[in-house]
């Protein structure tokens, strides 16, 4: 009996344009990995000339059972992607390292860095077993920061000689800023390889939407912090700066319980402490899900370690809803707009959360008003940077010579 790879929904895995193997640790349907499955779905729909193919994980971050879609050894159409959700299983590993095999892609679209089996396995079994035709295209999206190397970095140190090994041939790094780039730089000592090409591509971002009108009687006033609940995100420090306004305040929290200790603390001192701060947990909201929730916001407050874009503050600032954060995004420093508010300390936050609270109707929605204007703008240029990455992928196909139709099992 034949293994080839079954295909539902009529998708053609022997299309004549570029194949783009994907690596990638979570995919749709799941969303508690946040940021990266968003940045991954929205450019595999941005490019319809492109066959994406992605492996990843059967099941959501943090669950053990699969998805209801997930089929072993089956390409599943997800949206206009090939999706194969493998088990944690060896067998189903090496079925995924045949499909490289036999599908011969264009390009192998490698999502993140230091995971064993999206990354280190796959690249290890390319760089000693596999025919190696396709390019190597590594999107890090902020591994290499500072905080993404301190966290784990009891692991990462050992593993670096390896990694930069899986690195060491002609290849292309896609960044998403002028910073990230800076950060892949340093990680090599600062060169990289004379055969190695960075593509600045940064995430596409969601379209703007008018923001919802409010009356004086009808509109509630919102702090919203949507992320999720572990101690990188800041959520403490969202308590404490709502807890220095001084009158009352109602903050909404949105977002997985990662570190339902941290949450706990969270919730604890907000009864020891916070008196005047009413703290509800709203539970988990999907991407798709995200403008109609900042829409009935009257602000989001995200005081985050490190974030290499947030897709949550293009979300707010796309209907027109402002943000209090920390100088640790690029939002506010390298994407200006003046619905951005920035402070390093619960003061300072609490400041910024303060004034916008205590704006009247129209000057609320003045403020909304500009936000959106300069997301707006903004967006224009940012939507065809982040399609850069496509033309390499379209360059690469191009190129090459191994162009033949996947191969099939005999018999």
């Amino acid at each position: 009996m034949s293994d080839a790879p079954t295909v539902v929904g009529g998708m053609d895995p022997s299309s004549r344009r570029p194949r783009v193997l994907v690596l990638a640790p979570a995919y749709l349907p799941g969303f508690r990995s946040g940021g990266p499955i968003v940045s991954l779905s929205r450019l595999v729909e941005a490019a319809p000339n492109v066959d994406f193919f992605i492996l990843t994980r059967d099941r959501e971050l943090g669950n053990s059972e699969p998805y209801d879609v997930a089929e072993p050894h089956v390409w599943v159409e997800v949206g206009s992607a090939h999706v194969s959700y493998l088990r944690p299983r060896l067998r189903d590993f090496l079925w995924s390292m045949r499909e490289m095999r036999r599908m011969r892609p264009d390009v192998v679209y490698v999502n993140g860095i230091w995971n064993f089996s999206f990354h280190i396995l796959p690249l290890l079994t390319r760089r000693t077993l596999l025919r190696r035709g396709s390019v190597l295209v590594v999107a890090p999206r902020g591994a290499f920061s500072p905080l993404g190397l301190k966290m784990g970095r009891w692991k990462k140190a050992p593993l670096s000689p390896l990694i930069r090994w899986l690195h060491d041939e002609p290849m292309i790094w896609q960044v998403t800023s002028q910073r990230e780039l800076g950060e892949v730089h340093s990680w090599w000592s600062g060169t990289l390889p004379p055969d190695q090409r960075v593509v600045v591509s940064p995430n596409l971002p969601p379209i703007p939407h008018e923001p919802l009108q409010f009356s004086d009687t009808t509109l509630d006033r919102r702090v919203t912090f949507a992320s999720r609940i572990d101690r990188s995100k800041g959520l403490l420090e969202a308590v404490k700066a709502c807890s220095l306004i001084g009158v009352p305040c109602q903050l909404y929290v949105y977002g997985p319980l990662q570190d339902a200790a941290y949450w706990h603390e969270c919730h604890d001192w907000a009864a020891r402490h916070a008196p005047t701060v009413r703290m509800t947990y709203e539970g988990t909201y999907k991407p798709n899900q995200a403008q109609a929730l900042f829409q009935k916001s009257t602000l989001l407050l995200l005081p985050t370690l490190f974030e290499n874009f947030s897709h949550v503050v293009a979300e707010a600032l796309s209907v027109g809803c402002p943000v209090v954060l920390k100088p640790t995004t690029p939002w506010g420093r390298e994407i200006e707009n003046p619905g951005v508010f920035l402070g390093t300390k619960p003061s300072e936050l609490s400041h910024h959360v303060s004034s916008i609270l205590r704006l009247d109707p129209n000057a609320e929605a003045l403020l909304r008003s500009k936000t959106l204007d300069a997301y707006s703008s903004w967006f224009k240029s940012a939507s065809v940077e982040a399609l850069r990455i496509v033309d390499e992928f379209l360059r690469c196909s191009s190129q090459n010579t191994d162009r033949s139709s996947p191969e099939r099992p005999q018999g």
